[in-house]
Formats: structure tokens, C-alpha cells, sequence
């Protein structure tokens, strides 16, 4: 049987065979099921009869597609702190210090970016500093404020500084 479909039984001619293969799977020549190979993560099969593991294309980015997926959107990617690349096999964590952009809605997120001077991120999430208290340093991951201490990071001298009654010079 020709790519794309498959032959229950042997010698079969009809160029259709018994069938497509499934939605989610692919057929090379000569293969004996309907669900011979199933596409493989990061990848899905809209159609039948696909003929090769390219299946329909790559899992749309936002969403990740497990083995055998049939739809390039087949999961959301998660919250802040994942996200998912164009053909995602499965969500990545967002690293430290950075939080999640793109895509059209917290579960479907699209790539990450290094948190900016103000700011510090924590689960995918860029919050701003608390008053009184200012990040001077990209990538910050912490919320450096409790209830008795103000910290910051000084970028004109390079030292985190820890006092309840110092404030961030006035050029930062």
C-alpha cells in the first residue's frame, strides 16, 4: 500500500487499501495499521492519511503537543511560569529572573525575558519593587523587602545595600 495508507491484509492492489491511517498517526509505504506510528511530540497530525513523522506541522507556540496530538494547539502551555516555542514537546520553566511573554493569555505563553532594573519576577511573573525600595540589577528573583528591611541593589557602586531608612539614590 502506498504512503498515508495501510492494508489489513496481504496482497492487497486498491491503491486505498483498507484505509487512511488516523488523525494523529502516519503511514509509509507498505504499513499494516491505521495507527502505525503515531506523530511524534511537538508535532500533530489534523488529517488522515499523512505519509511521513512531518505530519501536519509543528504544535503552534503557546501549546505543546504530546505524542499522537491531532490539533497544533492540542494544550495550553501552562501559567507565568511556563511557556511553549513552536513545536513544544512539552512546556519549559521559566528561568530564574526572567518571566513570560507573547502568546494571548497567561496559559499560553511564548517565550521568556530577563527581568528589568525596578523590577524582580518570581513564577514566570514580573512584579514591581515595593516602595521605598528599588532593583538596580537585571534578573532579580527575590523580593528583597520584609516587614523590617528595605534591600536594593546599588548598580552605581556595585553593593546591595540593607537599611530600613536608606533610599536608592535619586539617578536610579
Amino acid at each position: 500500500c502506498p504512503a498515508g495508507t495501510f492494508g489489513k491484509t496481504l496482497g492487497l492492489k486498491d491503491k486505498s487499501c483498507s484505509g487512511y491511517c488516523d488523525k494523529g498517526y502516519y503511514c509509509e509505504e507498505g504499513s499494516t495499521s491505521r495507527q502505525n506510528a503515531p506523530c511524534p511530540a511537538g508535532r500533530y497530525g489534523g488529517v488522515n492519511g499523512l505519509q511521513n513523522s512531518s505530519c501536519s506541522g509543528p504544535c503552534k507556540e503557546g501549546f505543546y503537543c504530546e505524542v499522537a496530538s491531532v490539533s497544533a494547539t492540542h494544550l495550553a502551555c501552562g501559567g507565568y511560569n511556563y511557556y511553549c516555542a513552536t513545536g513544544s514537546k512539552l512546556p519549559t520553566l521559566v528561568s530564574e529572573g526572567h518571566y513570560s511573554i507573547g502568546g494571548n493569555s497567561k496559559y499560553a505563553r511564548t517565550s521568556e525575558k530577563v527581568c528589568e532594573e525596578g523590577f524582580y519576577c518570581r513564577y514566570g511573573e514580573k512584579i514591581s519593587c515595593p516602595a521605598g525600595s528599588y532593583g538596580a540589577t537585571k534578573g532579580l528573583s527575590v523580593d528583597y523587602s520584609n516587614e523590617t528591611q528595605q534591600y536594593y541593589t546599588m548598580s552605581d557602586i556595585g553593593v546591595r545595600a540593607a537599611s530600613p531608612t536608606v533610599s536608592p539614590p535619586a539617578n536610579m
